[in-house]
């Protein structure tokens, strides 16, 4: 079920555009910060570890990490459900990613901060599935979350078939 509307895309297009038209951003190599184990594996299945400037302690980054931004591996801030919210700031992130049902209070915490957060809930594999696009989206690799998600579903479909 998609729960994001017409306007809802278009807002989120228009900003992006209006960022990287004022030149305060550029979704080419966006920094993304990951609160979420499940969140950076996915960003590094999508081949986009390299964007990553910040995870928890949960999270295990591939040792490709952080490399887009000239930095050493991702900064850790702090655990999955208590991430030190200041150390996420001073990483100053295009997007922060969370997940899980047991993140959404986290993930409204981040917004009042100002952060501009992706969160996912996903409740079903087809939800999981959709979810690799999603990410590929949220990390301005949309090619590589489809293709993910492509991958996933032909995995999926030759189970069923067996």
């Amino acid at each position: 079920m998609d729960l994001w509307t017409n306007d809802d895309r278009r807002a989120v297009v228009t900003e992006t555009v209006e960022r990287i038209a004022d030149g305060t951003r550029s979704m080419t190599d966006p920094r993304v910060v990951s609160l979420a184990p499940s969140a950076t594996a996915t960003v590094a299945a999508l081949g986009a570890a390299d964007l990553l400037v910040g995870v928890t302690q949960h999270c295990d980054p591939p040792a490709d990490a952080g490399g887009a931004h000239g930095a050493d591996p991702p900064a850790p801030i702090g655990g999955w459900l208590n991430p030190d919210l200041d150390r996420v700031d001073a990483l100053d992130p295009d997007v922060v990613l969370t997940s899980d049902a047991l993140q959404a209070d986290l993930a409204a915490d981040c917004r009042d901060r100002g952060f501009d957060v992706a969160h996912r809930e996903p409740a079903t594999v087809d939800d999981a599935v959709a979810g690799f696009a999603a990410r590929g989206a949220d990390v301005g690799r949309p090619e590589a979350g489809e293709r993910l998600a492509a991958d996933a579903r032909d995995r999926l479909d030759r189970i069923a078939a067996a």
